[in-house]
């Protein structure tokens, strides 16, 4: 199927290109999520490519900028355990997650690569089913709680991830899921 093939090379693509990891404020790589809290920055897509390393965030962003490439229409979403405007844990886990849909040949596909546990091109009949089924995994992940999916629009490099969650709490009203 066609429309596989081309997002299969762009699963390919980020396979040889970006790792799940993430920049510090002095530009060093980490791999794994020690003191994300504390020194997270929201990469630029140059810094991204440049040390070959990228969060959810900073890889839904690479996608949605092929997808417009590609003139494939598309939706960037964040979904999360929420979390108040000014909770301040930098100790806690983080519990967030962004994916990207685009609709092509009449179906709705996600690029999965930043989740190593479910990295894959996933079809779905259309964009309810695709964000039940992600939000779902990501409930039972999460121990069956409630995980909130917000569309967002932007990503803008040196966002800390308490900047970034408290844009992504803008969007959907700062909701106190329950």
């Amino acid at each position: 199927m066609a429309e596989r093939d081309v997002l299969k090379k762009l699963l390919d693509w980020l396979d040889e290109n970006v790792e799940y990891g993430w920049l510090d404020q002095e530009k060093k790589v980490h791999l794994d999520m020690r003191d994300f809290r504390r020194d997270y920055r929201i990469a630029s897509v140059e810094d991204c490519l440049r040390y070959g390393v990228g969060t959810c965030i900073e890889q839904v962003f690479l996608m949605h900028l092929v997808y417009e490439r590609l003139g494939l229409p598309h939706k960037m979403y964040c979904c999360r355990l929420y979390e108040p405007d000014d909770f301040g844990v930098l100790e806690a886990e983080e519990h967030m997650h962004c994916f990207a849909l685009c609709w092509k040949g009449g179906k709705v596909w996600q690029v999965e690569h930043p989740n190593r546990e479910r990295k894959g091109v996933y079809s779905y009949p259309d964009e309810e089913t695709a964000l039940w089924a992600i939000e779902d995994y990501y409930i039972r992940l999460r121990g069956g709680q409630k995980s909130p999916t917000t569309e967002f629009t932007m990503v803008e490099p040196g966002l800390t991830f308490s900047e970034f969650n408290r844009y992504i709490n803008s969007l959907d009203g700062g909701k106190g899921w329950a």
